[in-house]
């Protein structure tokens, strides 16, 4: 399946005690972008985790029973996307900056509803304001929660992860979720690196869409310990 999307965002910054090392640059940060994305999906692709907010009312849970059976087969699901964003005068920015991302994912699905997920990533940027650059962490594909973070003009990453379904009744669903990451960015010829594992563990109600959890992360690249609780898609995502 082919999908194109087009975007845009409109963001303005203040800023307060600015630093050489932090720098003030306020004003606006408006963002056009494009994406392309191709998914392919073998054995019947994955069954639904999850609904949408009309769950909350009981819609688009006809197929629940089926739902919580076990699948007679592994399915897989890769999505490729490539997202190009442009900042610049012609729509209203101060900023003039470019932005190329692109994403490899892929899952695959074991009979009884267990996930493996692995996510590749790459980032280029140019002209980059300094809040604007590319941080290690969602952009360059990581799923844990850090003290610290890097940035650069570029960046790359990879997670893998398996969700584990302790339980999944008519209600909703327990699952943990181990995970292990790294990324890089380069901010001219300096790298730097985030590397780290945990463990994200929630709840998902059939009839609530978003997650109820908390997770733990930790780094090995500073040595320490993050627990952090969410609500929403950063768990399963």
């Amino acid at each position: 399946m082919h999908s194109i999307a087009l975007s845009f965002a409109q963001a303005k910054y203040t800023f307060k005690d600015a630093t050489a090392e932090l720098p003030s640059e306020p004003g606006k940060h408006n963002m056009l972008g494009a994406r392309y994305a191709y998914t392919l999906d073998r054995n019947g692709g994955l069954s639904r985790m999850r609904g949408s907010f009309g769950s909350i009312f009981g819609l688009g849970l006809s197929d629940l029973e089926e739902r919580l059976k076990p699948r007679d087969n592994i399915g897989c699901s890769q999505n490729f996307e490539a997202r190009g964003l442009h900042s610049g005068n012609f729509i209203g920015s101060d900023y003039d900056f470019s932005i190329a991302q692109f994403d490899w994912r892929a899952v695959w699905e074991f009979p009884k509803r267990d996930r493996i997920n692995i996510r590749v990533t790459g980032v280029k940027g140019w002209n980059m304001p300094f809040t604007q650059l590319i941080a290690t962490g969602d952009t360059t594909g990581l799923r844990g929660q850090y003290r610290r973070e890097w940035r650069g003009d570029q960046g790359a990453g990879a997670s893998a992860s398996f969700s584990f379904f302790m339980f999944r009744t008519k209600r909703g669903m327990l699952v943990a979720e181990p995970f292990a990451e790294t990324a890089f960015v380069w901010n001219g010829n300096a790298r730097y690196q985030q590397t780290g594992a945990g463990l994200n563990f929630y709840y998902q109600f059939w009839r609530f869409p978003m997650p109820l959890g908390i997770g733990v992360t930790q780094s090995m690249t500073d040595h320490t310990f993050v627990i952090s609780a969410a609500a929403g898609f950063n768990f399963g995502r």
